[in-house]
């Protein structure tokens, strides 16, 4: 085994219509899951948290504790697109961080959503994406 990613990036939908959240979640554990089967299939053992707490009940625990336990068992944190609309992901990005685990973002590499090829995050690609305005619900469905 090529060694263990932590996925990162959103699950619950936020600024979206409350008719349409449990389609952005499906949509996000989706992409999540498809990114997922792309890297186990290269060799790498993936801890994805969409999958492991899919369509749990929100509110009830706090689910990002335990996946910063992940965080630290994981030699390598991977960035999913959109991954700074999410709190829980920017609170997995700084456990990172603090542990010195190489973290890298996630391109989209076709229609599938598949990684292309992972991009090392630098302190000036960061700022980039933390400025960046969030888009309206109906394009986050593209990134």
């Amino acid at each position: 085994m090529k060694g263990t990613i932590y996925l990162a990036g959103p699950y619950s939908p936020r600024g979206w219509p409350w008719w349409l959240k449990w389609f952005g979640k499906r949509w996000n554990i989706r992409r999540a899951r498809k990114v997922a089967i792309r890297l186990w299939q290269e060799g790498y053992v993936v801890l994805c948290p969409h999958l492991n707490t899919a369509h749990f009940p929100e509110g009830t625990v706090d689910y990002v504790a335990g996946d910063l336990l992940f965080v630290e068992a994981c030699t390598e944190v991977w960035l999913l697109p959109g991954w700074w609309w999410s709190i829980g992901a920017c609170a997995e990005f700084d456990r990172a961080v603090e542990l010195r685990r190489p973290v890298r973002m996630t391109r989209q590499g076709s229609h599938y959503g598949v990684v292309a090829a992972p991009m090392p995050l630098s302190r000036d690609r960061l700022n980039k994406v933390l400025t960046a305005p969030a888009p309206p619900w109906w394009k986050q469905l593209r990134i």
